[in-house]
C-alpha cells in the first residue's frame, strides 16, 4: 500500500456524497465538500494496523477570526461522551465497586428514580447504558454561558432553571431500546452519589489518564487557560454560537472535549483490550460492551455494526455547533475518528468516512458480497413479519429468491451462500436462519442496524 501521505491524499479528493438508495456521486474533494455544507473546521485521525496512520485537521477554528485548526484543536464530542463514561463504569464493574444490575436507586442519594404509578420496576446501570431502561429525553440542548446552570437533580426533575423535560420512566424497563441521554444522566448521578467524587477527576483517573488522553476532559465550564484552544461551535450556515459554544451540565452525556487523535488513542487501546492485552478493561468487559444487547445494535455503551471478523463499534455525537463520528473495528486494528465545528457538516461526516472506508479497503463495510451460484433451499421462500409489522415476502422462482417488502414490487435476491444474500442494489443483506428444512427466522442488516423476523403463521 502505498505511504500514509499518499493514503491521506487519496481520502481528502475522494469525498462521495450518497442519496437514499445508497447510490453514490462522483469524488469531491474535502474543500469543496466543506464549503457545501458550510463547515468552517475539520479534524480527522485514521487508524492503520493498531495505530494512528496520520491526523490532520483543515480549516478554521472561528469563522470571524480565521484561526486554523490543527490536530491539538479541542472539540465537543457530543455523544461520544456516553460509552467514554460507560468505560469508567464497567472499571468499576471489574474492580466490584459497582454492580450493573442492581436497582441503581441503590446508588443514588441526592435523588431517585420516581415510580410509574404505585409501581416501580427496578432498572439497573446496565439497562440505562444500554439505552433500555425506558427512561425518557433524548438529549440536552445546554447552555449559553452566560445562562444559570442547573443541578443535575434539577435537570433530572425538569426544574428551573433546567432548560429540558424531567426524566422518567414511561415504558417498560427491559422490554426495547430508546435512546436516552437522560438515562445516562441518571447513571452519572448514581456514580458520583457512590464515590463521592467530582465526575471530571473521576473520569481522568480511570479512562482518560490511563489511555493517554492528556488534552482530554469532561470540562463543564471549559477553562479560561483552554479556551484558545478550541474550536468555536457553528451551527448552521457558519453563524457563531453565542459565546462560542454551549455548557453541558449533563457531563456524562455531553460534557467531553477532547481530539481526534485522543479519541483514536482510546480507540486503539480498545482494540487491544479485545485482543487480550493489558488495559484498563479485560477482554470480556469489552466484548459484553460490543455485543448487541436486547434485539437491537447497541451494547453497553457502544453501537455496534458487522460481524464476524468484520464487527465494529463505535458511537456518533451532535451537540450544538459540534458533530463526531468514533467507529473502530473489534478485531482489526482499523478506525476512525471525525470531528468537526459545525451541525450542518453531518452529512459530511459520513462522507469522510466512506472515503476512509474505501481507501483502506475496510472489509465488509461496503456490504459489498461476492455473488456466488447456490442452490437455494425451498424452505427459505415463505412471508416473515417483523415487531413493527413490516412484511418481508420471499419468494423462488426459477432458482432464485426475491424479496418483496409490503407488497410491493419484488427486488432479486443476489446469494452470498445458502442463507445470506444481498438485496440487489442496495447496501441491504439478509440472513436466514433454517433449521433442518424448516426456516422461522431471518435477519435484516443495513445501516449498521439488525432487524428481526419472523415466519408468519
Amino acid at each position: 500500500m502505498s505511504t500514509a501521505q499518499q493514503r491521506q491524499e487519496q481520502v481528502l479528493k475522494n469525498l462521495m456524497a450518497e442519496d437514499c438508495y445508497h447510490h453514490l456521486s462522483h469524488p469531491y474533494s474535502l474543500e469543496e465538500r466543506m464549503r457545501h455544507y458550510h463547515t468552517p473546521g475539520c479534524s480527522i485521525a485514521v487508524i492503520q494496523n493498531g495505530k494512528i496512520d496520520w491526523a490532520a485537521a483543515f480549516g478554521v477554528k472561528q469563522v470571524s477570526t480565521g484561526k486554523p485548526v490543527t490536530p491539538q484543536t479541542l472539540f465537543q464530542a457530543g455523544s461520544v461522551s456516553k460509552p467514554t463514561f460507560a468505560l469508567a463504569v464497567m472499571r468499576l464493574y471489574e474492580q466490584g465497586i459497582v454492580d450493573i444490575d442492581v436497582d441503581v436507586n441503590t446508588y443514588l442519594k441526592s435523588w431517585k428514580v420516581p415510580p410509574f404509578g404505585e409501581t416501580r420496576s427496578k432498572i439497573t446501570l446496565r439497562q440505562i447504558l444500554g439505552h433500555v431502561a425506558g427512561l425518557t429525553v433524548n438529549g440536552f440542548p445546554g447552555y449559553l454561558q452566560t445562562q444559570r446552570i442547573p443541578t443535575v437533580p434539577q435537570i433530572l426533575d425538569g426544574e428551573e432553571p433546567a432548560n429540558s423535560p424531567p426524566v422518567r420512566v414511561d415504558i417498560l424497563p427491559g422490554t426495547q431500546f430508546r435512546y436516552s441521554g437522560g438515562g445516562t444522566t441518571v447513571a452519572q448521578l448514581a456514580v458520583t452519589d457512590l464515590l463521592g467524587r467530582q465526575f471530571p477527576e473521576m473520569m481522568k483517573e480511570l479512562v482518560l489518564a490511563p489511555v493517554g488522553m492528556e488534552k482530554s476532559g469532561y470540562f463543564q465550564p471549559l477553562p479560561e487557560e483552554l479556551r484558545a484552544q478550541a474550536a468555536v461551535g457553528h451551527p448552521f450556515h457558519a453563524t457563531e454560537i453565542v459565546g462560542g459554544w454551549h455548557v453541558h451540565p449533563e457531563l456524562a452525556a455531553a460534557g467531553l472535549w477532547t481530539t481526534p487523535t485522543e479519541l483514536a488513542r482510546l480507540g486503539i487501546h480498545l482494540q487491544g483490550c479485545l485482543a487480550e492485552q493489558k488495559g484498563i478493561l479485560s477482554k470480556q468487559s469489552m466484548e459484553i460492551m460490543t455485543t448487541p444487547y436486547l434485539e437491537s445494535n447497541m451494547g453497553i455503551g457502544y453501537f455496534t455494526e458487522g460481524v464476524g471478523e468484520n464487527a465494529r463499534f463505535g458511537h456518533t455525537g451532535w451537540n450544538e455547533g459540534y458533530v463526531t463520528k468514533f467507529l473502530m473495528y473489534k478485531y482489526k486494528g482499523l478506525g476512525a475518528v471525525i470531528m468537526l465545528n459545525s451541525n450542518e457538516g453531518k452529512d459530511l461526516m459520513y462522507e469522510i468516512e466512506r472515503a476512509i472506508a474505501k481507501v483502506y479497503g475496510w472489509p465488509g463495510y461496503f456490504c459489498k458480497m461476492e455473488t456466488n451460484p447456490v442452490a437455494v433451499p425451498r424452505c427459505l421462500a415463505g412471508k416473515y413479519c417483523t415487531e413493527y409489522g413490516t412484511e418481508l415476502s420471499v419468494c423462488h422462482k426459477e432458482s432464485r429468491l426475491f424479496l418483496s417488502i409490503n407488497g410491493l414490487e419484488k427486488i432479486p435476491l443476489l446469494a452470498h451462500d445458502e442463507t445470506v444474500y444481498q438485496v440487489q442494489g442496495l447496501n441491504s443483506v439478509l440472513t436466514f436462519h433454517p433449521k433442518g428444512d424448516v426456516c422461522e427466522r431471518l435477519t435484516l442488516e443495513q445501516s449498521g442496524r439488525r432487524i428481526e423476523a419472523y415466519r408468519k403463521v
